[in-house]
């Protein structure tokens, strides 16, 4: 992250800090409870099927896909890309524009 020039945020769950990877939601919960979130106040945004799972499984409150392979996912919602998010720590604005499904 560093390398890339991305801030690393305060609370991050990695593949090494759970013992299952996705498809199974650990990691999620882990970065819930680390948030001090119940899973159904979170939003994942994933691009692959497993993630997904991973976010249903965890009881997420919206599921978000990214890009063409989200269009192969059963997300609630599918996005061309991350351009234009916002949250205010309320409300997630999501553009129309950038809306696939």
């Amino acid at each position: 992250m560093h390398a890339a020039g991305l801030v690393i945020p305060e609370q991050l769950v990695t593949g090494d800090d759970v013992k299952r990877g996705k498809p199974y939601p650990d990691a999620y919960l882990l970065g819930a409870k680390k948030l001090g979130f119940e899973p159904e106040d979170c939003v994942v945004f994933e691009d692959a099927q497993a993630g997904v799972e991973a976010g249903f499984e965890a009881g997420v409150g919206l599921v978000i896909g990214i890009g063409t392979r989200g269009l192969e996912t059963e997300a609630d919602l599918v996005l061309k890309d991350l351009t234009g998010i916002s949250f205010d720590g309320e409300v997630l604005v999501i553009p129309d524009r950038n809306r696939l499904r």
